[in-house]
């Protein structure tokens, strides 16, 4: 999974991909030339950003532990992305959260919805 801002992109890549491969990837969505791209490998720490390694344009995914075992759908490893700026810098790795957490009740209240439509469905 590929995170940048708000942004997050799921792509399905080999371990045997080289970083370069991945960014080429990038590239086809974004249409961000890999040289303009730096990717990190990030650790989180209960939500959020712990630490993260920039990645080597010719090192193997595999080289840094991205493998099938490690990175699941269901637990998809967290590529950072960071562009080049117009004055040649990058910017900084910025990811922001899926979600607020005062929103963080909305499951409960769609289960409730769910059973309310369920007795406004016998009504009938």
């Amino acid at each position: 999974m590929i995170r940048r801002n708000k942004t997050t992109i799921i792509l399905e890549t080999s371990e045997s991909s080289s970083v370069l491969e991945l960014k080429k990837m990038i590239e086809a969505i974004l249409k961000v030339k890999p040289k303009d791209q730096q990717l990190f490998l990030v650790y989180v720490n209960e939500s959020s950003l712990n630490k993260y390694m920039k990645l080597s344009d010719h090192v193997l995914l595999s080289d840094y532990g991205l493998e099938p075992l490690s990175a699941k759908v269901t637990n998809p490893a967290i590529v950072g992305l960071t562009l080049r700026q117009k004055d040649g810098s990058f910017e900084h790795l910025e990811i922001a959260p899926y979600s607020d957490p005062e929103f963080a009740a909305l499951p409960e209240i769609m289960d409730d919805m769910k059973v309310m439509n369920l007795y406004e469905t016998k009504d009938l």
